[in-house]
């Protein structure tokens, strides 16, 4: 089959096989590279949406505290209660409004079921509302918008963005549990015995979460969440949690809902710089993998070019000079078939010998030696 070819083809055909082998090589790294920076990038997408329905939960928490502490205590602040109602209103609004991917059509859902709270706020407002039903109710908020993010299950993130966003769920799981917790001691001032089953229910999943955090978190991280849960607000929350289901413990509302609140303040502290680490992390892996894939194509390309420059180049310097031997070959045979006819016809003699034009080949190589001997 190549015996058809000419020796500019043949010439061709030898320089494209490396120019195959880097398109071979490059394109799947290439892609593979566009594909880790659509991981990270689908990383930095679900840590922003957690960044804003963690700030939302946040001011659930906040305001289950403040409501429970209202019921429980005539001393409480009803404007505070107020004020927490309507910030969290606000929060959800914005958070609902950044929500324009199809794929947040799930989480804009579970958004929207926080009207559950109207009938619960209003009868907290009028102090007749159960203080455990309260507590169930935002519980189960909280935890529904936790599960609405679907942290764990970001299949399209990349393997270190996956880890570290299902140590930022457990954390959020975490900072529930630490406020149900001083929700719990709230309540106790009123029903101990009520309380300390949520005590003890409390616990067992804190413990639990704590340690998968620990499992998914880094070193740093991990070592940050000690110093909360190990800290003196939380070891108060722990002793006075020990105490209330030995039915030993009456503490005031307020007393339990300030050492609540501090020990939340500095979870969310926490739970903000993993944020923070993860986006982070994941725009710089983004970025990496941007620019690897991009220097990959463009010296692919650049190899293509030069291949085919190259290639041209070869095949002309090679196919001109055998086509311009070709010509005076065929020059000197028709020739020389001319003379032979010639002498066969005629007796006469000719003038002179006949005169050929030299073969116009400049190259040195075994081509233009040829060339030479030619002429």
């Amino acid at each position: 089959m190549l015996g058809r070819f000419g020796v500019q083809r043949k010439l061709s055909l030898l320089l494209t096989l490396p120019l195959v082998a880097v398109i071979v090589i490059s394109v799947p790294f290439s892609i593979g590279r566009f594909d880790d920076a659509t991981a990270a990038s689908s990383t930095v997408d679900a840590a922003r949406r957690a960044r804003a329905v963690a700030a939302l939960i946040q001011d659930l928490q906040e305001e289950r505290l403040l409501t429970l502490a209202y019921l429980v205590s005539p001393d409480a602040d009803r404007d505070a209660v107020r004020v927490s109602v309507a910030d969290a209103a606000d929060r959800a609004d914005q958070v609902v409004a950044g929500l324009h991917r199809p794929a947040d059509n799930a989480l804009r859902a579970a958004l929207g079921d926080l009207q559950r709270l109207d009938r619960v706020r209003k009868a907290a407002m009028s102090r007749s509302g159960s203080p455990v039903e309260v507590d169930r109710t935002y519980h189960d908020l909280v935890l529904g918008r936790v599960r609405a993010l679907d942290l764990t299950g970001q299949t399209r993130a990349d393997g270190t963005g996956l880890r570290q966003l299902a140590a930022l769920d457990a954390l959020l799981r975490i900072n529930e549990d630490i406020t149900r917790l001083g929700a719990s001691l709230v309540i106790g001032t009123k029903d101990a015995a009520v309380a300390g089953q949520m005590v003890v229910e409390t616990l067992l999943t804190s413990e639990s979460d704590i340690e998968h955090f620990r499992q998914q978190a880094d070193d740093d991280q991990a070592a940050l969440l000690g110093i909360v849960v190990q800290g003196q607000t939380a070891q108060r929350i722990n002793e006075y949690a020990r105490q209330i289901t030995s039915g030993g413990l009456w503490v005031a509302a307020t007393k339990a809902l300030t050492a609540a609140e501090a020990t939340l303040t500095l979870t969310r502290t926490l739970q903000e710089r993993i944020v923070r680490d993860i986006t982070a992390g994941a725009e710089d892996r983004a970025g990496s993998a941007q620019g690897a894939a991009g220097t990959v194509v463009g010296f692919a390309l650049l190899l293509v070019l030069g291949v085919l420059l190259l290639s041209a180049a070869v095949s002309r310097s090679v196919a001109r000079p055998l086509r311009r031997l070709t010509l005076a070959a065929v020059s000197v045979a028709d020739l020389a078939r001319t003379e032979l006819v010639r002498v066969a016809d005629s007796e006469t003699e000719q003038a002179g010998p006949p005169k050929l034009s030299a073969v116009q080949v400049t190259t040195s190589d075994e081509i233009g030696e040829l060339a030479t001997a030619f002429n």
